[in-house]
């Protein structure tokens, strides 16, 4: 089954809409209600999040696009994956929520994986999709170090 190009349209503004909600949340959490030892680095992540958030739903229609915040997302997941090693909440939404780092791993995931197939839907060429691939598991490599050094340095040190 071949999927209309108005069909993907709906799709990606559906995803776009739905990453937007959790971003908003995400972004909130942190510019209001930021971390005490991460208060400056959580009002920045906070504004980038709204960056991304207004990429996807401006600029839905664009694969390159999706590749991009696929990669942001593979970062965002290795920095859940380090608090999850660690067992503690990873703090993805500021003080305003603590959720487990496990389901904040889940959605980044998740999120991983709505990105390549909408890349992959509008028709980004197989070599780019490969190398999104691949850039994102290497950006969860780096995102699980910064995570690593955020908690040596400005956790365990207050």
């Amino acid at each position: 089954m071949r999927l209309k190009k108005k069909d993907v349209s709906k799709m990606a503004l559906g995803f776009a809409l739905l990453i937007g909600l959790v971003l908003f949340i995400t972004a909130y959490g942190k510019f209001f209600y930021p971390a005490a030892s991460l208060r400056g680095v959580d009002r920045v992540v906070s504004l980038f999040e709204i960056i991304l958030l207004i990429s996807l739903v401006g600029f839905r229609r664009f694969g390159r696009v999706w590749l991009g915040s696929s990669v942001i997302f593979g970062a965002w997941a290795g920095y859940a994956w380090f608090w999850y090693t660690v067992k503690l909440p990873c703090g993805c939404m500021g003080e305003l929520l603590y959720i487990p780092s496990s389901f904040s791993l889940a959605v980044d995931l998740l999120f991983i994986a709505l990105s390549l197939m909408m890349a992959y839907l509008l028709k980004v060429k197989k070599g780019d999709l490969y190398k999104g691939g691949s850039c994102s598991a290497a950006a969860c490599v780096v995102g699980y170090f910064c995570a690593e050094a955020i908690y040596r340095y400005w956790v365990l040190v207050p």
